[in-house]
């Protein structure tokens, strides 16, 4: 369902002061940061490091399935000949027990052994499980990138607020600049006084001072997003001028009750949480259950009075088994018992979690969608009080620069204009703020993104 009928690229707020310099072919889009986050940005390298562990995981796994094969060999040297004790009858001594030494100095073994395992359902059980935290890893790569985006998104629209406001400044600074030399030519003249000058300059310096202090926000703001973009702090960096358009249509209602918190990544997380627990539970079930493995083993032996293990001559006595092994677990004292009962409870929370962060995602939507209808009508106020104090302005100007107003009517109507463009400004970075809230509780965030960069 389209959730609005306002979207698209935001074009530049119809006001002269606002009109900056031609596009720099250079500055960066909000699309265009993201995706240079998503190649450049540690935190999400570190994510596909994450998914790459989770894989290999996997395939250890899976190798315990396949024949194990493992070879040996020992060299005992027997500095001390084990002594058994032979009945008397044997050598005829009955009623004795005669001790006889068994083995000579050296003895030598070799061999390789190879395991199949054939039913193990605790296995499988786990390898079910071992896959899930490779999807857990997705998830949180997922989830970090959205993140990143959201964080991203917001420094961007506050960079280009600070932007805006420099610019605005700049044109202040620009007209103040005007205004000075005109009354310093009155005052020379002896058409204004000296008092009319020092507060042209007063207000000139302020402008000045305010313009210094904003390039300097500007400069760390642009900073900050270098370090969320991953980019040098050293390398130069523009933002395109890329925001919503402000139309006249009014957003639409969303449906709380739908399912939008499908669309959350963190609600996603908990419901492969909750297939976590349910298949550990399978797990520990499975180890009440027979496994059945098959071995073949194959020996070399050798003893010898001298350590002579590599003549040719000497004898090597082979030996050779084919077995099988079962195993039937039987009492483990209620261990397995306790384990299934401990996961029943896990399992109940994570449904419960499940259950609050639906609730929770419908108010959260809710409340962004009340904010960004309320941020939507706070700027369509604060652009028609703008242009209301440019038109004031522009009014006492010429009235002061006819004579017939003066120097205190013009400093209030520039004060006035400067608050109104202050207002404004600030409620512009509310409606971006607001709408990017909107998006992320929903889930949606980057496909918003990609539609304004497309």
């Amino acid at each position: 369902m389209k959730q609005f009928k306002i979207a698209a690229l935001f074009v530049c707020v119809v006001f002269p002061l606002l009109a900056g310099a031609a596009p720099d072919e250079y500055a960066l889009s909000l699309h265009q940061c993201i995706e240079y986050a998503e190649t450049h940005s540690g935190t999400l390298k570190i994510r596909v490091f994450e998914q790459g562990i989770a894989r290999e995981k996997v395939a250890e796994s899976v190798g315990a399935a396949l024949p194990q094969i493992n070879a040996s060999g020992t060299v005992d040297d027997n500095e001390i000949v084990a002594t058994q004790l032979l009945p008397g009858e044997i050598l005829g001594q009955p009623g004795t027990f005669v001790p006889v030494k068994f083995g000579l100095h050296y003895s030598f073994s070799a061999g390789v052994q190879l395991t199949q395992m054939v039913i193990n359902p605790v296995f499988w059980a786990g390898l079910k499980t071992t896959k899930l935290g490779v999807r857990l890893a997705q998830q949180n790569a997922q989830k970090t990138a959205e993140q990143l985006t959201y964080s991203i998104s917001k420094l961007y629209y506050q960079t280009l607020i600070i932007q805006k406001q420099v610019n605005i400044l700049k044109a202040n600074l620009e007209a103040n600049e005007k205004m000075l030399a005109s009354v310093e030519l009155r005052h020379q003249n002896g058409l204004a006084k000296k008092s009319d000058v020092d507060k042209i300059r007063l207000a000139r310096n302020n402008t000045k001072s305010r313009l210094q202090q904003m390039e300097l926000s500007l400069e760390q703001s642009l900073n900050s997003m270098k370090y969320l973009l991953g980019m040098p702090i050293d390398h130069p960096l523009k933002l395109s001028d890329s925001a919503l358009t402000l139309e006249r249509e009014t957003p639409v209602p969303i449906d709380v009750s739908s399912r939008v918190h499908e669309n959350r990544i963190d609600y996603q997380m908990l419901q492969t949480e909750l297939r976590v627990q349910k298949a550990g539970r399978r797990s520990i079930v499975a180890a009440f259950l027979p496994s059945f493995s098959m071995y073949a083993k194959y020996n070399y032996q050798a003893q010898r009075q001298t350590f002579n293990v590599f003549q040719a001559d000497q004898d090597w006595y082979k030996n050779a088994v084919i077995g099988i092994s079962l195993s039937l677990p039987l009492f483990d004292g209620f261990q397995k018992k306790s384990r299934i009962d401990q996961t029943n409870l896990n399992i109940g929370i994570v449904e419960e979690n499940l259950k609050q962060m639906e609730q929770s995602v419908a108010l959260d939507v809710s409340n962004a969608e009340i904010q960004y209808r309320n941020a939507l009508e706070n700027i369509r106020n604060e652009k028609d009080n703008w242009k209301l104090a440019e038109d004031v302005y522009a009014d006492t100007r010429l009235q002061y620069q006819q004579g017939t107003g003066s120097p205190l009517d013009l400093i209030q109507a520039e004060t006035s204009l400067k608050e109104a463009q202050n207002n404004y400004t600030s409620k512009l970075f509310n409606l971006y703020s607001a709408r990017i809230d909107l998006e992320y509780s929903k889930g949606t965030l980057k496909n918003f993104i990609q539609e304004i960069g497309d």
